[in-house]
């Protein structure tokens, strides 16, 4: 009997799955509710001394990294307790002057050092590796600030800064094993990068020939030159209020107040021209659709917040406002802005929002869908298309079996994009009437209810805390045009609302990682994508040649005696391969006699620098392919790294083309099938039929 009510509870899941992937998308919700006023209560933190700065963690609410004169500290429950960090004491790594976060492992960050260089935790601060030093390339050992650099999404590219000292940006391209500087003629002390794929970096420092003289720059790629945005003023901080690329850079300052920044030529002060500005946050309101700026004046207004940007401010208490505050205070929100933390004058307080408010945790943190997922669960929605027929026409045990035969369990590929979210509440002096999720993002309801109820990954029955897992698909979901909330891939966020009996609400952001793993793709061949080759060949585009290969286009290179050289250029759009591992081709020979060695470079166009091209490796020699050129097809794989080396001045998310080339001898036909760049170079290379011989 359980086997049969199982069977039955499968069918149903299966109906309702079959039914969702034809619902048309609703129309974009905004959760224009009322909710109770933002308010925070104010302590002193008596665990933390000699405080220098505050790192929250941008997606786990809980957990922040504190820097002292004496190491780092940190916690996890929004610091009511901080739990020192045995080997980030300031005698073994230094004082740090910043942390970044890696946005696909939430137990991985990098720490700046202001002495010892750049140093990496995998462990959530058990353990700590030194990575960048001047002994492996970087500029100096002093750094100011460090990026993860958000255009690479394999998160190996790190960008570190050095201060008013040290000109250039330590660049890093395989997670800080070796490193190169770039723009060495600045100093910079703080850099920014938009999230979701951004190349542009936003960095303030001084030119070595204008020591005196602080300015903004922008750069379109770690490799460009920096670009002027705002000269001559005192900058202390950086934000967006979104990831959008036509949203503005708000640039704090601590002498003429705050100024929005489209570009050079686009910017204009906004609010208080007096106020001194130490730094600025964005933050989350009540639900995913309120989103402001949270300033901090420590000698004025002290704590502001903003949804207008500084039309309208509200100020509140808590944070220390004097005349005497030293450089470097700092006020920051947790990841969902329902704690607050103000470093000032050596001294940690904490703002709190009321115990009423959603206590919201995500798991996993991160979700990172696989590409061969999304092939199974298009497989998988075919057949159940199918099993939709068989049910209306009353077959539907039939229709299970298959779809138990061919998948085994269905029901394992839903579960491996599932989210849960948990909602802790207290039950005292009453519980909330009800609990729910804006799910309408994800193709669910915008009030889908949580549960207390311990059948909902809410632990125990009636314990106050509220849960729900739901599966998610990016591909099926896609971020919506007209959105104005934060989209995927990055950092989303989503309303938890609480309801009370006396008809008042209060809300929290659930938010968690939505990074889709990046998927190789093909050159292709086509007549406007070859151009015509250097020296003596010539080149045809043949679709479908006898006896070579069915299915796509073939490039065809006729080579003579003297050296040459054919370009594949990069599709419009795709021509970023910062996040990607190398490239491939099958070549074959015919009709003279195969060369001996054959060559391949990258060659970039950037937008304000010289174009680049990379020093030509040899495929056969160097032993990117095993053998020689023949007439059978064989694959060629070519890794990025052996292209760029340690210190190539290419630019990754410019790339113009790949050229294959050689020096000539006896003529031969060659034939060039299937170029692709590869999101792993270990992944196996598909080809439409058997290489012929």
């Amino acid at each position: 009997m359980k086997r049969r009510h199982t069977f039955c509870i499968f069918t149903a899941l299966l109906l309702n799955a079959a039914a969702s992937q034809a619902a048309p998308p609703s129309p974009l919700y905004c959760d224009r509710a009322e909710y109770a006023p933002f308010k925070l209560s104010w302590s002193q933190s008596p665990g933390a001394k000699l405080a220098t700065n505050i790192f929250p963690h941008p997606l786990l609410p809980q957990r922040a990294v504190l820097a002292c004169d004496t190491g780092l500290l940190m916690t996890d429950d929004a610091g009511l307790t901080w739990n020192a960090l045995p080997q980030a004491t300031a005698s073994a790594v230094g004082v740090i002057q910043s942390v970044a976060f890696h946005p696909l492992e939430a137990d991985t960050f990098y720490i700046a050092s202001k002495t010892k260089g750049v140093w990496i935790t995998a462990d959530a601060g058990k353990s700590f590796r030194q990575i960048g030093t001047t002994a492996n390339g970087m500029a100096a050992d002093i750094v100011a600030d460090l990026l993860i650099y958000p255009a690479d999404a394999t998160c190996q590219t790190l960008l570190a800064v050095h201060g008013d000292d040290t000109g250039g940006v330590s660049r890093s391209r395989n997670g800080g094993k070796n490193w190169e500087v770039l723009n060495p003629g600045v100093c910079f002390r703080r850099i920014l990068a938009r999230e979701k794929g951004s190349t542009k970096i936003y960095l303030f420092g001084r030119t070595k020939s204008e020591p005196d003289i602080q300015n903004l720059y922008v750069c379109s790629t770690p490799s460009e030159l920096p670009m002027e945005l705002l000269r001559d003023t005192m900058l202390t901080d950086m934000a967006f209020i979104s990831d959008d690329r036509l949203t503005p850079l708000y640039a704090a300052t601590s002498d003429s107040g705050l100024y929005r920044v489209i570009s050079a030529e686009n910017f204009n002060p906004i609010g208080p021209k007096t106020a001194n500005w130490a730094s600025i946050s964005t933050v989350w309101g009540p639900n995913a659709d309120v989103l402001g700026l949270c300033l901090y004046d420590p000698s004025q207004l002290g704590m502001v917040f903003s949804k207008d940007e500084l039309a309208t401010m509200r100020k509140y208490s808590g944070p220390l406002v004097s005349s005497f505050v030293k450089d470097g205070a700092c006020l920051r929100p947790n990841a969902n802005s329902t704690v607050f933390y103000c470093v000032a004058n050596g001294s940690l307080s904490i703002g709190r929002s009321p115990e009423s408010t959603p206590l919201v945790t995500i798991t996993p943190a991160v979700f990172t869908p696989a590409p061969e997922e999304e092939k199974s669960f298009d497989d998988l929605s075919v057949a159940l298309r199918d099993f939709s027929k068989l049910s209306a026409a009353g077959s539907a045990a039939k229709g299970a079996r298959e779809l138990h035969a061919d998948f085994g369990d269905p029901g394992a590929l839903y579960r491996h994009t599932q989210i849960t979210i948990a909602a802790r509440l207290p039950r005292v002096p009453a519980p909330p009437v009800s609990v729910t999720a804006d799910l309408s993002r994800f193709g669910g309801s915008e009030a889908t209810p949580l549960y207390d109820d311990g059948l909902h990954n809410d632990g125990a029955a009636g314990d106050g805390v509220y849960g729900l897992t739901f599966s998610f698909r990016p591909t099926l979901y896609r971020p919506r045009t007209g959105d104005w909330r934060r989209t995927w891939p990055g950092q989303v966020g989503f309303g938890i609302t609480a309801i009370y009996a006396d008809g008042h609400r209060e809300g929290a952001v659930a938010l968690v990682g939505i990074y889709p793993n990046i998927q190789s793709f093909d050159l292709g061949v086509s007549p406007k994508g070859v151009n015509k080759p250097e020296g003596d060949a010539q080149t045809e585009v043949v679709q479908n040649p006898p006896e070579i290969h069915k299915g796509s286009n073939v490039l065809c290179i006729r080579t003579g005696k003297g050296p040459w050289s054919v370009p594949l250029y990069f599709p419009f759009g795709k021509n970023d391969i910062t996040s990607y591992q190398g490239f491939s081709f099958f070549i074959k020979a015919t009709e003279g006699e195969p060369p001996k060695e054959l060559y391949v470079q990258l060659c970039d166009e950037p937008e304000l620098t010289a174009p680049v091209t990379t020093e030509r490796i040899a495929v056969i020699s160097e032993g990117v392919r095993e053998g020689n050129i023949s007439s059978g097809y064989r694959c060629v794989i070519v890794p990025f790294s052996r292209l760029l080396g340690d210190a190539s001045a290419l630019d990754t998310s410019k790339v113009r083309a790949i050229l294959i080339s050689g020096d000539g001898g006896a003529p031969a036909t060659l034939w060039i099938d299937r170029p692709r760049i590869l999101a792993n170079t270990e992944e196996a290379i598909p080809f439409n039929d058997a290489p012929s011989k």
